[in-house]
């Protein structure tokens, strides 16, 4: 929405806010939906001090600089159930713990907020594994692959399909209809659950569809 923003320090009203319009033509990358939870896996520099956080672990990042890495959901920071003190967050499904005893793996992925689906065993349908990994969302980021010597357990979300604004029904269709035939891409032998489409100007913009696999919830 938009609005008006001020400069506090000197009081001079700023120029009023408008998101910009995504045009028809710009591009939008439809990614299989998971069952899992969602996760995220901060990675930040670490400070002089390179202490880290409740939960979190001081490794070397690219380039060997320090860096913090920490778990967390869609609303706290997790922390691993051995390493939790009275006031600290608790963990979701083991995913805290994963990241700290890979802390030294995972920072090669370098700073930044690191969203994925946490699935597996014992996490919605499960699809029938007996492990849990994490599938990361930024699949542009990663489109030539993610860094060497990462944990086998992390891997991208399948992307079946990118398009244009104004083919984006037709291809959703298209996608859903060979989830629905051919199963997961992730998981292969597993049903599907669905797909997200995301818009690549604006990244908070995203739609997602269930395959008639999931009873019609659309």
């Amino acid at each position: 929405m938009p609005g008006v923003s001020s400069d506090a320090a000197s009081g001079a009203a700023l120029v009023p806010v408008w998101p910009k319009i995504i045009r028809l033509t710009e591009r939008w990358v439809i990614t299989e939906k998971i069952d899992g939870t969602h996760a995220i896996l901060v990675i930040r520099h670490a400070g002089a001090e390179r202490t880290a956080e409740p939960g979190g672990m001081v490794a070397a990042g690219p380039g060997g600089r320090p860096v913090t890495v920490r778990a967390a959901s869609r609303t706290r920071w997790l922390v691993p159930e051995h390493l939790a003190r009275e006031g600290d967050g608790r963990d979701n499904f083991g995913f805290a713990a994963w990241v700290a005893a890979h802390a030294a793996d995972l920072a090669a992925l370098g700073p930044g907020d690191h969203h994925g689906e946490w699935y597996g065993q014992g996490i919605g349908r499960g699809y029938e594994l007996t492990s849990r990994r994490f599938a990361l969302f930024d699949t542009t980021r990663w489109q030539r692959g993610l860094p060497e010597g990462v944990p086998e357990e992390l891997d991208l979300v399948p992307v079946p399909a990118e398009c244009e604004g104004v083919k984006l029904n037709a291809t959703v269709t298209r996608c859903l209809a060979r989830l629905e035939k051919h199963g997961s891409q992730l998981v292969p032998g597993a049903a599907a659950e669905g797909i997200i489409a995301s818009s690549t100007t604006d990244t908070r913009l995203a739609l997602k569809a269930y395959s008639s696999n999931m009873n019609g919830q659309q």
